[in-house]
């Protein structure tokens, strides 16, 4: 697998946003969406691979894993995010041998242990990838979102929706969104400037470093209070053939700790195509 065109973009993240003030600004959230959106859309296929290490209080293991991945159809907009979700990982140990295999479509998934010949085959939904993942809340276009670097779902909100800019300076932003139906609550944590007046933030103008969920609807005052049920950290974002993707990804739920590190990325070549055929045996 061969490198594609890449650059860093080199951030200055503080450690932490002390006191993060509300921004009554509605221009400056409706920036920080667009922005979403856009970063959404261009994210549509993913090549790579590197070293993922999956850990809990008792264990920790590592491997090397390959991945492809078809996020969005060729014919998404910025008004019509036609999402595909197809998944193959595969996962391998010393000397190249295959230790694992999964493979995933919105309807269906695949997953084979080689080492112990246990093999899984279902209706891909919560339920099953949580099992997997020994993840609360997982579900297949959040790990999706999650590998490209994305913060999960964010660029399909509901009008019920609350949604805050809460920013610390001019280059640390928590948008925070209270689901109300689903009584949920997220963070997007974003560094970087925002323009003034309505302009366009650049592609590169803002990058993702920390997702979290909480249950129930939590205030911004509550953030650093409450335990979230899912923390994901970005780090290192370099732009991969256009597409700015982390070099690491680190994803916590309760005790469980998966994290992945790119070696190669390829993003969005129009030969890469991804094709998941589900096993029935």
């Amino acid at each position: 697998m061969t490198q594609g065109c890449t650059s860093a973009v080199k951030t200055t993240r503080s450690t932490s946003i002390a006191f993060p003030s509300i921004d009554q600004n509605r221009v400056r959230v409706d920036q920080v969406l667009n922005w979403l959106d856009r970063t959404s859309v261009a994210a549509r296929a993913l090549s790579a691979e590197g070293s993922l290490t999956v850990a809990n209080e008792e264990t920790s293991q590592n491997a090397h894993f390959t991945l492809s991945s078809k996020r969005l159809d060729a014919e998404s907009s910025l008004h019509n995010s036609n999402r595909a979700d197809s998944l193959s990982i595969i996962i391998t140990g010393p000397f190249g041998i295959s230790v694992a295999r999964f493979l995933a479509s919105p309807s269906e998934y695949f997953f084979y242990n080689s080492l112990n010949g246990d093999s899984f085959h279902g209706t891909t939904d919560a339920h099953s990838l949580e099992t997997l993942t020994q993840m609360k809340g997982v579900s297949l276009s959040l790990l999706n979102d999650a590998l490209y670097g994305l913060a999960p779902g964010a660029e399909n909100l509901n009008p019920q929706d609350s949604i805050t800019l809460l920013s610390s300076g001019e280059t640390d932003h928590i948008l925070l969104i209270q689901h109300t139906l689903d009584s949920l609550t997220e963070a997007i944590y974003l560094q970087g400037s925002i323009p003034e007046g309505a302009a366009l933030i650049p592609a590169a103008g803002l990058t993702v470093y920390k997702f979290q969920r909480w249950k129930g609807i939590v205030g911004s005052e509550e953030l650093k209070k409450k335990p979230a049920i899912m923390t994901i950290y970005y780090r290192d974002p370099t732009i991969h053939d256009g597409v700015l993707i982390p070099k690491s990804i680190e994803a916590h739920a309760g005790n469980n700790q998966l994290s992945i590190e790119y070696s190669t990325v390829r993003a969005n070549h129009d030969d890469l195509v991804v094709k998941i055929k589900i096993p029935k045996s």
